[in-house]
C-alpha cells in the first residue's frame, strides 16, 4: 500500500572513518517487510549509500520528529505509484518501531528542496573579532540545514585550508522569500568530511554580536522555519 503521507525524509549514513552522507527521499510504498522510496538526492550529488550499511532514517508526523534504523536492500528497484506508472527508488528494511528524535532546542529544516542557497563566509579580523577585514579572503560555502540557533553548510575543502572547532566566521546568506540576507557570526561545533569528495560540512552555532543583531535576525529565521514546515504539512496532507 502506498504510504500515507508520501513523507519525505533523510538518510543519514556514517562510515567507519567518520565521513557523513545525508540524502533526501520521499516515503512512497510501505509494504510487510520494506519500505519504498525514490532515489536519494543529495547536495553532494548522487548520494553513495552502499547495500546492507546502517543508516539512519529521520522524519516528521505531525510535527513530531522520529527517527528509525534501517539499511538498503535494494539500491535499485521501480516502485508503483498507482496502476499505470511507477518511479526508480530504493528499498528500505522495516523497522519494527519509531522513536522520537527532536532533542534540539530550535527545530533543524532541510534546505535540500530549494534551489542550492550559497553561503559566503569571512574569518573576523585578528585583533577585533567582531570586524570584518577590508582584505579577507571570501570562503564560498552552501547552507544544507538551517536553524534558528545554527547551521550546517557545505565548503569546498581546497577553499578552506584549515578550520577547527571554535574556529570563527562571518556568514551572508539570503533565504527564499525573505527580502533581507542574513549577516550572522557562527562559532564552528563540529566538522566532517563528505564521502567521494573534497568537501567539508561545518556544524555552525550562531554567536551573539552588533549588540541585538542577533536577536533580530533570529525573529526572522524563526518565521521562516515556522512556513518551512506549515508549507511540509500541507504537502503530507
Amino acid at each position: 500500500m502506498a504510504c500515507a503521507r508520501n513523507a519525505p525524509a533523510e538518510l543519514h549514513h556514517e562510515d567507519e572513518r567518520g565521513a557523513l552522507t545525508t540524502a533526501r527521499v520521499r516515503l512512497l510504498v510501505l509494504e510487510d517487510e520494506q519500505i519504498l522510496t525514490d532515489r536519494p538526492i543529495s547536495l553532494d550529488g548522487e548520494a553513495r549509500i552502499p547495500i546492507d550499511a546502517p543508516i539512519t532514517v529521520h522524519l516528521s508526523i505531525d510535527g513530531v520528529r522520529y527517527r528509525f534504523d534501517s539499511a538498503i536492500d535494494r539500491g535499485r528497484c521501480p516502485v508503483p505509484l498507482n496502476r499505470h506508472q511507477s518511479v526508480s527508488g530504493i528499498s528500505l528494511r522495516k523497522p519494527a518501531s519509531l522513536t522520537e528524535s527532536q532533542r534540539r532546542a530550535n527545530l533543524r529544516i532541510s534546505m535540500v528542496g530549494y534551489d542550492p542557497i550559497s553561503a559566503d563566509m569571512v574569518r573576523p579580523c585578528s585583533d577585533v573579532p567582531d570586524a570584518c577585514p577590508i582584505d579577507a579572503e571570501l570562503i564560498a560555502g552552501w547552507l544544507i540545514d538551517l536553524s534558528v540557533g545554527g547551521a550546517l553548510i557545505l565548503v569546498d575543502q581546497q577553499r578552506l585550508d584549515s578550520a577547527a572547532r571554535g574556529d570563527r566566521f562571518f556568514i551572508t546568506f539570503r533565504l527564499p522569500s525573505v527580502a533581507e540576507p542574513f549577516h550572522l557570526l557562527g562559532s564552528v561545533r563540529h566538522i566532517r568530511l563528505v564521502e567521494f569528495s573534497e568537501s567539508l560540512r561545518l556544524g555552525i552555532s550562531f554567536r551573539p554580536w552588533c549588540g541585538v543583531r542577533l536577536r533580530l535576525d533570529q525573529r526572522r529565521l524563526s518565521r521562516f522555519v515556522a512556513r518551512h514546515e506549515r508549507h511540509m504539512l500541507r504537502r503530507r496532507r
